[in-house]
């Protein structure tokens, strides 16, 4: 038979994050550092009560395992939901669950109905172990016949899905559980039913049977509810202050963004009184340095014509006295010398100017 095209289905770790909406984490009251216990294949562990979306589970791992139990729950979050019940038939009374050793006499793992022993918690090695653990249960609870039934599919298919799976039906259906969980992420069930569409049939039926008839999906235990009730009442708690200080603090940065408008507008109202105050002064001051500057021409003006009157009054006395010395006819006596006319027209002009002086040098008020 041909092999199924291995780059089609090649794990990426990648495809498998961790669901955050259904994670792993310890039962209430669960010792953190797990409970003393004796494994199965005889050295001493520590044993630690899980669960995940409501399936309880054991995770034992061997005393110097340099396996973290926070790295195994990390991994079992990462593990596609319909796989999640293996760990559960793993794990009833006097089992060990997944069980971690530091050496399983050169193999990578173990699995069957009643434990999954591996020496890591890698994906592709517990999604294989499983396999084994789904096909056993579905096989002796539900379909005696189940791995005839496979061989006959494996024969129907005609394409062997890894050369591991040509040793024998059950690890054909354990490899086939690999690339079912790989084709699940990766949202590409409809090219592996093209090329193994009675494997496929016969695995989603053992899937159906694990995660319903035989193992329906439990409510959690009434602690663990509790918990996980207060934990989802913390983090809403959490997630409203959060959203409160998120809007106090847009809330605070607009204040502070307006009144750095407000502020900086005031800065412009200053700026422009300032401006157009100095500008009136500054016309003020023309205005007054203008004043001063005609008051000056006039009183110089004015200084002239002052001079002038002088002496146009000390010529028309000397007319006089000369027009004394010489009598004449009466009417030349009486008639008045021209030097004396223009010393009035003189007299008369400075007064004038004089007025005009005093007209244009009083203040103007408005």
């Amino acid at each position: 038979m041909r092999l199924l095209e291995q780059a089609a289905f090649e794990f990426r770790e990648s495809d498998f994050p961790v669901n955050a909406q259904t994670p792993c984490s310890l039962l209430a009251g669960e010792p953190a550092d797990g409970r003393p216990v004796q494994m199965l294949r005889g050295p001493s562990g520590r044993a630690w009560r899980a669960w995940r979306a409501g399936r309880p589970f054991t995770v034992t791992i061997e005393d110097g395992h340099a396996e973290a139990l926070s790295r195994v729950l990390r991994q079992c979050s990462r593990l596609p939901l319909p796989y999640l019940a293996t760990l559960e038939i793993v794990s009833e009374a006097g089992e060990d669950g997944l069980a971690l050793y530091q050496s399983l006499g050169g193999a990578s793992g173990h699995g069957s109905e009643n434990y999954v022993n591996v020496v890591g918690s890698a994906l592709p090695l517990l999604l294989h172990e499983f396999g084994h653990a789904i096909e056993q249960q579905a096989r002796h609870r539900g379909n005696a016949g189940f791995l005839d039934e496979w061989a006959a599919a494996i024969r129907a298919d005609a394409v062997d899905v890894s050369g591991y799976a040509l040793h024998n039906a059950w690890e054909d259906c354990a490899e086939f559980s690999l690339l079912n969980a790989i084709a699940s992420a990766r949202g590409s069930l409809g090219p592996l039913h093209g090329h193994s569409p009675e494997r496929l049939r016969l695995w989603s039926w053992a899937l159906e049977q694990v995660n319903g008839p035989l193992h329906p999906n439990p409510k959690p235990p009434v602690a663990e509810a509790a918990r996980v009730a207060e934990a989802a009442r913390v983090a809403e708690a959490a997630r409203v202050a959060e959203a409160a200080r998120v809007a106090e603090a847009s809330r605070l940065e607009a204040l502070a963004t307006e009144a750095s408008r407000l502020e900086a507008l005031a800065a412009e109202a200053t700026r422009a009184a300032d401006a157009a105050r100095l500008e009136a002064l500054a016309t003020e001051a023309s205005r007054l340095e203008a004043l001063a500057a005609e008051a000056t021409r006039l009183a110089t003006e004015a200084a002239r014509l002052e001079a002038l009157a002088t002496e146009a009054g000390r010529r028309a006395q000397e007319a006089a006295r000369g027009a004394a010395e010489q009598p004449g006819p009466r009417a030349q006596a009486r008639a008045p010398p021209r030097e004396a006319g223009l010393a009035l027209a003189v007299l008369a002009l400075v007064l004038i100017v004089a007025l005009l002086i005093a007209g244009r040098s009083t203040p103007t008020h408005s």
